[in-house]
């Protein structure tokens, strides 16, 4: 209906105002884009995202660290601490980001891309152990994730150790 019009002209004013960033550089008619965005959408994500990577791009760390910690208090959930999380290792810091990564997995109704995030974190960084424990964390609240499921195929079957690639061959 007209609700789903509204989200899906907001997603194009997203999309639109990243381009005038990434390309012409131009902040303010970036802004302008997501301001019209975020009143088609208020509670659009990805308006909060492309306006903390403008922020973040011409120099306003301090702001877009604002908005993002206001998501996170506002929304408290685990999509918003992702975000975060996915701010703090754009702008390496990644102690932050692996503190709200595990936040979000350890909540009460984690979802599994919570866990799936967390997972990919610590295999960028090298740390495959925790990446499998963190992907048979997320199996055991849901077993039945084909997302979890590959990830964790994935990883052991990669793994230099003949135990974790055997295991891997038997999921």
């Amino acid at each position: 209906g007209a609700r789903d019009g509204g989200r899906s002209d907001a997603a194009l004013l997203v999309l639109k105002a990243g381009l005038v960033y990434s390309k012409q550089k131009d902040a303010d008619a970036a802004f302008a884009l997501l301001d019209r965005a975020q009143s088609l959408a208020p509670d659009s994500l990805d308006v909060v995202a492309t306006r903390a990577s403008v922020l973040q791009g011409c120099g306003r760390a301090d702001e877009a660290r604002t908005l993002l910690d206001a998501l996170v208090d506002r929304r408290g959930d685990g999509q918003a601490y992702q975000l975060r999380a996915r701010y703090f290792s754009a702008t390496e810091q990644f102690d932050l980001a692996e503190r709200d990564l595990v936040h979000a997995s350890k909540m009460d109704q984690a979802s599994p891309e919570s866990f799936s995030a967390l997972a990919r974190f610590h295999e960028d960084r090298g740390k495959r152990r925790e990446a499998i424990a963190t992907l048979d964390a997320g199996l055991r609240q849901h077993a039945t994730n084909p997302e979890l499921q590959r990830g964790l195929m994935n990883v052991l079957l990669s793994s230099q150790d003949s135990t974790e690639r055997e295991r891997g061959r038997g999921l």
